[in-house]
């Protein structure tokens, strides 16, 4: 029989590691801890922070100018998700979320996420979200559309 404790060993210390600072992200948002976002240890629940992530993305894709979230008759879909916790944030504290968009390929690319806790200065978290876009009418996987590579193109200003 197979042993999966080596395989486990290394899946609990893999760490997401994106280098980047969070002034060098494109997009910001930032977000209050509320009460109702803590876990019972008193600081933010991890389904929380994909929350969060999630709320930056929708407000990146609204601020390319694709508020409905469809972009020439299809939508993105979250295909997968790293994320590596790294500290805590408790309640009232202020979270920057740095949003970057890279790899963009035929039919998928990557959003960067990097959570910072202001109060603190100490990452909370980074993030990889892989997204793809789907027909909703042909229940199908679809090409990134050239709208939404262009509108991105333009809000970094390449």
């Amino acid at each position: 029989m197979t042993s999966f404790v080596p395989l486990l060993n290394k899946l609990l210390t893999m760490k997401l590691n994106l280098s980047k600072e969070l002034s060098a992200y494109a997009f910001h948002i930032k977000t209050v801890v509320r009460m109702s976002d803590l876990a019972g240890g008193m600081h933010v629940a991890n389904h929380t922070l994909i929350s969060y992530i999630t709320e930056a993305q929708l407000q990146l894709v609204a601020q390319l100018g694709f508020p409905k979230f469809y972009i020439d008759g299809v939508m993105p879909i979250n295909s997968g998700l790293e994320i590596s916790y790294l500290s805590e944030a408790g309640y009232g504290d202020v979270l920057e979320i740095g949003v970057d968009i890279e790899c963009i390929q035929e039919q998928q690319y990557q959003l960067l996420f990097h959570v910072e806790n202001t109060n603190t200065r100490r990452s909370v978290c980074q993030a990889r979200m892989y997204m793809s876009f789907i027909d909703i009418e042909q229940h199908r996987r679809a090409d990134v559309p050239q709208a939404f590579v262009d509108a991105w193109q333009k809000y970094i200003g390449d």
